[in-house]
């Protein structure tokens, strides 16, 4: 059933609240915020690792020499299930979701 403009702004103000809440917050908004938190950290270092990638690429004299740039750049492994669930569980002892 269509929401109407009125109750649908209800519905963003209420979530919003909820979200902003401190103090007594759900167990389901402290997991929400955790893999947030996490995201946002894995996000993080996506973007350092391309600033990285950036000022390398424009200090580089020569194709050969951006190789050996890059080449000395870290690398990103990909990230297991257990590595995300262990991430989300100690954000969840943060402070940041409450």
């Amino acid at each position: 059933m269509p929401q109407t403009p009125e109750e649908r702004a209800q519905e963003i103000l209420d979530a919003t609240t909820y979200i902003n809440q401190s103090g007594s917050v759900g167990y389901v908004a402290r997991v929400n915020r955790a893999i947030v938190l996490v995201s946002k950290d894995e996000i993080n270092n996506i973007r350092q690792w391309l600033e990285s990638f950036k000022a390398e690429v424009a200090l580089a004299s020569s194709l050969a020499d951006l190789k050996t740039r890059v080449a000395s750049l870290s690398s990103m492994p990909n990230r297991t299930s257990s590595q995300a669930k262990t991430a989300i569980i100690n954000k969840l002892s943060d402070t940041d979701c409450d």
